[in-house]
């Protein structure tokens, strides 16, 4: 009877520390492509987010006296260049808001954009100085999507109300949840697909700064070379032949176009044809102009213990030899931070005026009979 109980208590203590076990993996215990499996069904759950997004890109060429004076000035003019946006946006209301300023060729552009389904505004300080119009500087430019429809609805006549819920929907940056998330899995799913275990590493805990706090994450980094370019470059052309991709954009362009789902299958395989054979062409010419041993790019993503993705972060350096003895090199940084996740969100809309906002058709006329 006793060693019957104690035979008991070690089976329910085993299937207490496996359960203890399990309910505590963490991303840094699996390998690369479990946790990012994991990390990925996640982000379908993300409803509402405020993330900032960092990209700084540059160009140089080690002669630029040996190239096309044109494209030397082009790439003067990229040699540094940066953008910083800052996004919120919540699915459930349909609201999004994006503060930016771009940089390039030694100057700085500020703008800010809000969205909802009823209106779209704007605030370009750009905009302003280049009408010279001082309310412009300071102020916005709106465009309220119901009258836009009212006035399609003027300029088509009676033809325009059979389409009109197509193009309402069309015209809508909030598609339906649901089936933007079934796409977004397709697309997850081959994005991961185009990886070998091999090109995969979990680098294990790293410690880094997200909005000036210093957090402990799992590091998962995907080095991309030839074999992974190709990969997936074809993996995005696979994704645009999948049935859950096809039916998200005929109901959003198909029917708009007034096209029979047969005449829109053609259509795409068509384009998609034409992708492929964009893929073969550029292996042919510009993969081999590339010198391999110099350039690396690396695709990392940071998870926090719930195998959220607090950091998706792209570092690449690639090197290009067009002519004997000229290497063109090409930097990218880029960096995605989620600030918050299925937090709530203060999305300010500003209230507008005749004084301080100018819709924007009627700015288009403006421009028109100015010039």
């Amino acid at each position: 009877m006793k060693i019957k109980n104690i035979k008991m208590i070690s089976m329910i203590l085993c299937m207490m520390m496996l359960a203890v076990t399990v309910g505590c993996s963490s991303p840094a215990d699996e390998t690369p492509r479990e946790a990012l499996e994991k990390a990925f069904e996640k982000e379908l759950d993300v409803v509402s987010s405020e993330t900032e997004l960092d990209l700084n890109l540059s160009f140089s060429v080690d002669d630029a006296t040996s190239i096309d004076p044109d494209a030397a000035m082009m790439l003067g003019a990229m040699e540094d260049v940066r953008l910083n946006m800052r996004i919120q946006s919540d699915l459930d209301a349909a609201q999004m808001a994006m503060k930016a300023r771009a940089y390039a060729a030694g100057m700085n552009v500020d703008f800010e954009l809000i969205m909802t389904e009823e209106i779209i505004i704007a605030q370009i300080p750009m905009l302003g100085m280049a009408l010279q119009e001082p309310m412009l500087r300071d102020g916005y430019v709106f465009l309220r999507l119901d009258e836009l429809m009212d006035d399609m609805n003027f300029l088509a006549g009676e033809g325009f109300s059979e389409m009109e819920d197509e193009l309402a929907e069309a015209m809508s940056f909030f598609p339906d949840h649901e089936e933007m998330e079934e796409v977004t899995r397709v697309a997850l799913d081959l994005l991961l697909g185009a990886f070998d275990d091999d090109s995969m590493e979990n680098l294990g805990q790293q410690a880094i700064s997200i909005d000036g706090e210093e957090v402990s994450l799992t590091h998962i980094a995907i080095n991309i070379g030839e074999k992974e370019i190709i990969a997936l470059a074809n993996a995005m052309v696979d994704l645009y032949e999948t049935e859950e991709m096809r039916d998200f954009m005929y109901g959003m362009f198909g029917e708009l176009e007034a096209m029979s789902r047969e005449e829109f299958e053609e259509e795409m395989d068509f384009v998609t044809q034409e992708m492929r054979e964009d893929i073969d062409m550029f292996m042919e010419e510009a993969m081999p102009l590339m010198d391999h041993e110099a350039s690396e790019t690396t695709l990392s993503f940071y998870l926090d213990s719930d195998y959220q993705i607090l950091r998706t972060e792209v570092d690449s350096m690639i090197v290009m030899e067009p002519e004997e003895d000229v290497n063109l090199s090409m930097n990218i940084q880029f960096k995605v931070d989620a600030i918050s996740i299925n937090e709530p969100l203060d999305i300010e809309i500003p209230e507008l005026t005749e004084e301080n906002s100018i819709d924007l058709m009627q700015l288009f006329f403006q421009m028109m009979f100015a010039f």
